[in-house]
């Protein structure tokens, strides 16, 4: 069976409060910012990367926390759904890189 017919998508939406994210990233593989406008430092990426969750996310976010796309995360580009899709897929897809990801957000 394709990851793609195993792929399930849940958008918490824009708030999510405290009590509520453990059991969110407990219950995923990866963690999705496509975020177009941004200030500041994205404290989901790294909460996202504490909890275990490769992320895939945009170019801007992935430079405002000086993370290389394809090491501690996959950036997708001009926020393209498509592009963002295949990457998820991708790291759902592909356990090596999955855990390749992980560990070095990890790490970071």
């Amino acid at each position: 069976m394709d990851v793609r017919d195993r792929a399930h998508v849940d958008a918490a939406g824009r708030l999510v409060e405290d009590h509520q994210a453990r059991p969110l990233y407990d219950q995923h593989r990866v963690f999705v910012a496509p975020t177009r406008f941004a200030a500041g430092l994205p404290y989901k990426l790294h909460e996202a990367a504490s909890f275990g969750l490769p992320i895939v996310a945009t170019p801007i976010l992935a430079e405002q926390v000086g993370w290389t796309d394809g090491a501690e995360l996959l950036a997708a580009p001009n926020l393209d759904p498509a592009e963002t899709a295949d990457r998820a897929l991708a790291l759902l897809g592909d356990e090596a890189l999955w855990t390749r990801v992980r560990d070095a957000a990890l790490a970071r």
